[in-house]
């Protein structure tokens, strides 16, 4: 896991001042995403992370009410 969270800070850090100096964050957002979708490994872990911890699905769906995400 710890792999992934370098990868994803490296990600975040190669993007960031850029888009905030241009006021355009969808490279970071994309190049985020991007690496969240396309990398299975790190998909298991955070599905198994999530059936363990009653807490984070609570948090999710909190979450997920407070933007209209659940239809």
């Amino acid at each position: 896991m710890a792999a992934h969270v370098d990868t994803l800070l490296a990600l975040f850090k190669r993007h960031y001042l850029t888009a905030f100096d241009k006021h355009d964050f969808v490279p970071l957002f994309s190049s985020i995403i991007n690496y969240l979708t396309t990398n299975q490994e790190l998909q298991a872990l955070m599905h198994e992370a999530y059936n363990q911890s009653r807490a984070l699905a609570e948090i999710t769906h909190a979450f997920q009410t407070t933007v209209g995400v659940i239809r």
